[in-house]
């Protein structure tokens, strides 16, 4: 059997000098975390990352179909300008990756999109270009492309919704109040749809019981992190 800890590193992130300056002694931490079947993502998701990971994915699925943790830590990003890949797509497209998309529920609405395509087919634009941003149980934010628009709390003209330019303005401390006066009305019918789109799959109840309830085979530290969970709780 090829040993694949030997070339793919089990640490991804956009830090090329940092991947050039490794260390031998790294090399053996690379192994055992191949062994674990572990997958490290941290930093912003780029072009370069996402192939590293897929890779990854592909050669622990040859070698065994035992489960794969990955462990992600990253802002985000874009694949490709204009191009937007949502925390959500990471279940997903990892999944197909895997070979594991038997397992992807086919019993509700899945928020996350599948992005192989644009990962391994060369297509030059992602399958997402909105985002629909809640708290708790109300939609609060969208995002198109670059732009984000806070909805207007009720009351409040549409107009008076400050519109995002979160490429220029990740911070969102600049709210552009004139660039809602054109772009006020198809943020609107966007929320139309998303709405129309609940009313036919309602949201599930928040969870608030037992964190992974029903799962057999849980982890040892997860198993912790739940007990620890609910020490919390009155």
């Amino acid at each position: 059997m090829k040993d694949y800890s030997a070339t793919l590193p089990s640490r991804f992130d956009e830090e090329e000098d940092e991947e050039k300056t490794k260390t031998q002694q790294s090399i053996p931490v690379d192994k055992h975390l191949f062994e674990a079947r572990t997958v490290l993502i941290t930093g912003q998701i780029s072009m370069e990352l996402a192939r590293d990971v897929c890779a990854r994915l592909l050669a622990l699925a040859q070698v065994s179909h035992d489960p794969i943790t990955v462990i992600v830590s990253s802002p985000g990003g874009h694949v490709e300008s204009g191009d937007m890949i949502h925390e959500t797509d990471l279940f997903t497209t990892f999944a197909r990756v895997a070979q594991a998309d038997q397992h992807i529920p086919r019993d509700r609405v899945i928020d996350g999109i599948d992005q192989t395509p644009l990962l391994f087919n060369g297509e030059h634009h992602g399958r997402r270009d909105y985002v629909y941003v809640y708290q708790n149980e109300l939609l609060r934010a969208i995002v198109k492309q670059e732009w984000k628009m806070h909805l207007p709390v009720p009351g409040m003209p549409a107009a008076a919704a400050g519109v995002y330019n979160v490429l220029r303005d990740p911070r969102e401390e600049h709210p552009l109040i004139g660039h809602s006066l054109w772009s006020g009305a198809s943020f609107q019918d966007m929320g139309k749809r998303h709405g129309m789109s609940i009313k036919k799959y309602p949201h599930n109840d928040l969870g608030k019981g037992k964190p992974y309830e029903g799962i057999e085979n849980l982890r040892p530290e997860s198993v912790e992190t739940v007990e620890l969970f609910m020490s919390w709780r009155p």
